[in-house]
């Protein structure tokens, strides 16, 4: 569809590729089991879904590794406390955060 996009249109602004980012990382976050992935410019939040692919480890080393910016809440809800107010840098820590947390 981002193709078609751009060969009908031209290169699209940037927000509209933040759009299609972003859609990727919902349909990602699907598969994995995340249920909700907030990330907003001071702090974030992603909820896991009870049986989300996801290595529990992973999240307990990231978490040990960065207590700064990562913090549990409760079972199933990892905190994530950053300031990003670029919505390209989210987007990337979004995408990295996700790809260190899939399952392999």
């Amino acid at each position: 569809m981002k193709i078609e996009l751009i060969d009908r249109f031209g290169l699209l602004a940037e927000t509209a590729n933040h759009l299609f980012n972003v859609r990727e990382l919902k349909l990602i976050g699907t598969k994995m089991g995340i249920k909700k992935f907030d990330l907003g410019t001071r702090a974030g939040r992603i909820t896991f879904a009870p049986k989300a692919k996801v290595d529990p480890l992973v999240i307990v080393r990231l978490v040990q590794a960065q207590p700064k910016w990562l913090a549990f809440e409760g079972a199933e809800k990892l905190r994530l406390k950053m300031e990003i107010e670029e919505p390209k840098e989210r987007i990337k820590t979004a995408h990295d955060l996700m790809t260190r947390l899939r399952l392999k």
